[in-house]
């Protein structure tokens, strides 16, 4: 079988059987991994100057793979989290190579081996007053639920912002509803406090 063919044949497999019928992927999986491969499939007939028809799996090695990943961040500008949800399709991918078609056993574990990016995570270190009140104002308050999450919120405004005299907030800090939702229980390192909380909102 040409090499060419072989990439069709599994492909083909890959989405018909080992997606469609053994692993019984939702329509959103396999129109993520279907984009995946499509883009890597296009990028990789640019880059080698051939139809898309004529490329072989071998096209698709490591560091096709790795220009197919720093395209996408550098010129698409792509997320590290994007860039890691295509890696995870393609690498999905190369899992059925290696099952399939033993003789492309390397070129699928050299792909493998490539690893996701750590994303740099921002931490939100204080919130202005406008997002304060905007998480507050988001709970529905035609419902109880909505009203007793919307007194939760206040109160954790208001009470345990990290100026507030009082008890400043930590990451020790826990919140604990009874079974009613009319009584919060608060509990900072080792000491543990329980009082009414808003009844009022609690009996709209």
């Amino acid at each position: 079988m040409s090499e060419h063919l072989l990439l069709a044949r599994l492909l083909e497999s890959y989405f018909r059987r080992r997606l469609t019928k053994q692993r019984n992927a939702t329509s959103a999986t396999l129109a993520s991994y279907r984009d995946a491969l499509r883009m890597l499939i296009l990028f990789a007939a640019a880059r080698l100057r051939k139809k898309p028809a004529a490329l072989a799996l071998e096209d698709l090695d490591r560091d096709l793979v790795l220009a197919f990943l720093d395209e996408l961040e550098e010129k698409r500008n792509n997320s590290v989290a994007t860039r890691n949800a295509r890696l995870a399709a393609i690498r999905f991918f190369f899992h059925h190579v290696a099952a399939a078609d033993p003789a492309s056993f390397g070129v699928a574990q050299r792909v493998l081996t490539i690893p996701t990016k750590r994303a740099h995570i921002e931490v939100t270190h204080h919130l202005t007053n406008a997002e304060v009140e905007a998480i507050v104002a988001a709970p529905d308050q035609t419902m109880p639920r909505g009203r007793r999450d919307q007194a939760f919120l206040l109160f954790l405004a208001r009470e345990l912002a990290p100026a507030c005299p009082k008890r400043p907030a930590s990451t020790r800090t826990i919140f604990s509803w009874s079974e009613d939702a009319r009584r919060c229980c608060f509990r900072a390192r080792d000491e543990i406090a329980s009082f009414p909380f808003l009844t009022i909102w609690c009996d709209r």
